[in-house]
């Protein structure tokens, strides 16, 4: 767990039992049906936040986020340019004068 990811796992549980608390208010309050979708579409829109925060740290992007870090080091170690070396994407062949 990096230093970040423990505001994406409190930030989806704030939001999934906001959710969870929503829906129980609906059971011990009623609703004006007036009101009725505004408060059904209020509480859907906060359940897919809480959603894509799970979805995004437990879904495939997690594998795709490793791939991603790993891809990144291969481009970091590239960066300074070839080095002539077998091992690199480009070998410089000079050419005599």
């Amino acid at each position: 767990m990096n230093d970040r990811s423990w505001f994406r796992y409190a930030l989806g549980l704030i939001v999934v039992l906001g959710g969870m608390a929503g829906f129980g208010a609906l059971i011990m309050f009623s609703v004006p049906s007036t009101n009725r979708d505004a408060v059904m579409l209020a509480l859907g829109v906060i359940l897919g936040w809480g959603s894509s925060v799970v979805a995004y740290e437990f879904g495939s992007t997690s594998s795709g986020r490793a791939l991603a870090q790993q891809n990144g080091e291969i481009v970091k170690n590239n960066a300074a340019g070839p080095s002539g070396r077998p091992a690199d994407p480009v070998i410089i062949v000079e050419q005599p004068k």
